[in-house]
């Protein structure tokens, strides 16, 4: 993902968010169809399938393309395709694609922003097609996109051992499952175990995680 994709991150979010509204972009996907196809495409009701086209067409991911006997036509928009590839590839060959809250991404840039300028981190996360001013701290964004930002940390402020990377963890305090759960994929073995401790600390301390809890693992 790269800095203009950032609204394609945005409208993810969104759509992520409602499993109609997923249902019903991925029915337009292949072609222009009718409320009434989309409805037996995707079992839903018909007033619902209305619905949601309306809120698609208002977040610019379906448009009108002209009526016909049967009804209204509706496709995809280009913004629309673009954010079906991007839940396409964050899902791979799963059911549920991984995601993380939005406080992950305003911590990342906190913790830049506090060491390295506020221009720093707005440019560390664009460039990893995060746009932070889109970001809403309780939305759903796809855990990717979190790995990618921290490749940048470290690719900008560490030196390869992951240390940086390692204690910005540690004075933000992101602790959470989902995070862990990647994290096995980007820090090597022994600072895991180094980190083993702290973080069992931190994770028993929070009477609530923050970040969305799936049956499936990553990687």
């Amino acid at each position: 993902m790269h800095a203009g994709s950032a609204n394609v991150l945005d409208r993810l979010s969104y759509v992520l968010a409602s499993r109609q509204r997923e249902k019903v972009l991925a029915a337009v996907i292949p072609g222009p169809q009718t409320p009434v196809q989309i409805a037996k495409r995707t079992g839903l009701r018909l007033p619902h399938v209305s619905r949601t086209l309306g809120q698609l067409v208002r977040a610019d991911l379906a448009q009108s393309v002209g009526g016909e006997r049967r009804g209204k036509l509706y496709a995809a928009s280009g913004l629309g395709v673009a954010v079906f590839g991007e839940l396409s590839d964050a899902r791979g060959d799963r059911l549920i694609a991984p995601m993380i809250r939005g406080s992950h991404f305003r911590n990342y840039h906190h913790w830049i922003a506090a060491h390295h300028g506020r221009a720093a981190a707005d440019k560390t996360l664009i460039e990893s097609g995060v746009d932070p001013s889109l970001i809403h701290a309780d939305g759903w964004y796809p855990l990717r996109s979190a790995l990618e930002v921290l490749e940048q940390v470290e690719t900008r402020f560490g030196d390869g051992t992951y240390e940086t990377v390692r204690r910005m963890m540690r004075d933000e305090a992101i602790n959470f499952s989902s995070l862990r759960r990647f994290v096995k994929r980007v820090i090597p073995f022994p600072i895991l175990l180094e980190l083993s401790s702290s973080i069992t600390a931190v994770s028993k301390s929070m009477s609530k995680a923050t970040a969305r809890s799936f049956e499936t693992t990553i990687g």
